[in-house]
């Protein structure tokens, strides 16, 4: 099957789900408003914040409490880890580029940039310390913001995290990862793609094809992926372009030296079923600070909905100052 090295860099930071709401981006300025006031008593308040450079960053800030979570990247994540709110302060955002944030000028992307902007959401909020959970690519660039923060950071959730240097381990994946797309649905969206269907219905059936690689069971993780075309930047040809910008500034990293400045207590999730080998998962465990690794049995990529019942409360755990049963 011909996968287009572009699209398949976008598998980087691939799997789940955004929430409707009634919150529109204001042209006038950053906007917040309490939104939803559950059933279970926990506060939901979204809106935007500008960084430097006039790029607007979306947040959905869910529960209360003096411990902090923080989140990337809510149009993927958000409502998932909802559970985590009820006895503390999670806050979603979704990083320039993606989903309901601005992405401004594109020769600014960088992971460097990823980390002021994350730099500039913690400032915006007043917080002192907070712990993070980075799903897939998302892994990597929290401990990036973590080895520049170290005093900022409390834990760190890497969550079917890519390794800490990309090769040997992704061209692999990126290869294997062909043998499990759709083949039939791959080819709808390449028809799709000639007859020029509309942006978002191709990216429902680029990700739906995609699913077999990333889920355990893909038609579960349908709605949430179907959602998350709703964002116009996560359409294909906006993600392509996007990608086509940041991945210059990974390619060549390798974090494995600077593990040994991540003091923080870490723990790595590693889905049982995930491509990305887990041998290369395991050298994030390198480093004096204390870091464990949990292997989600029946688990792909995206194990917060391939086993939600096994994730969520092992991080619920963790972030409470316990290990989870299982990680070693």
């Amino acid at each position: 099957m011909n996968i287009s090295p572009a699209l398949m860099a976008l598998l980087l930071c691939v799997a789940s789900s955004h929430q409707s709401s009634a919150w529109q981006a204001d042209a006038h300025g950053p906007k917040a408003r309490i939104v939803e006031q559950r059933a279970d008593h926990i506060r939901s308040e979204e809106g935007s914040l500008k960084v430097d450079d006039g790029v607007e960053l979306y947040y959905r800030d869910v529960g209360s409490g003096q411990s902090v979570v923080v989140v990337p990247i809510a149009a993927w994540l958000s409502p998932h880890f909802d559970q985590l709110a009820s006895n503390r302060r999670v806050i979603y955002y979704d990083p320039r580029g993606r989903g309901r944030s601005g992405t401004g000028d594109l020769g600014l992307v960088s992971l460097n940039r990823a980390v002021q902007d994350l730099e500039a959401l913690r400032s915006h909020f007043k917080i002192e310390r907070m712990a993070l959970i980075g799903w897939s690519g998302y892994g990597l660039e929290m401990a990036a913001y973590a080895v520049a923060h170290p005093t900022r950071v409390t834990r760190l959730v890497q969550l079917n995290p890519v390794p800490p240097r990309q090769e040997p381990y992704m061209s692999a994946r990126n290869t294997a990862m062909r043998e499990r797309v759709d083949g039939a649905g791959w080819g709808t969206y390449l028809e799709m793609t000639k007859q020029g269907a509309a942006q978002d219905a191709l990216c429902r059936q680029y990700n739906r094809a995609l699913a077999p690689a990333l889920f355990v069971n893909p038609q579960r993780a349908h709605a949430s992926i179907d959602r998350l075309c709703e964002s116009a930047n996560e359409w294909p040809e906006r993600q392509q372009a996007f990608f086509k910008a940041f991945l210059p500034s990974v390619a060549a990293l390798d974090m494995r030296a600077q593990l040994g400045e991540l003091k923080m207590p870490r723990l790595i999730l590693h889905g049982d079923r995930d491509l990305i080998a887990v041998e290369g998962v395991r050298e994030w465990l390198a480093g004096p600070g204390d870091a464990r690794i949990l292997i989600v049995p029946d688990a792909d990529h995206g194990s917060f909905l391939d086993a939600p019942r096994v994730v969520i409360p092992a991080i619920d755990r963790f972030l409470g100052g316990r290990w989870p049963e299982g990680a070693l």
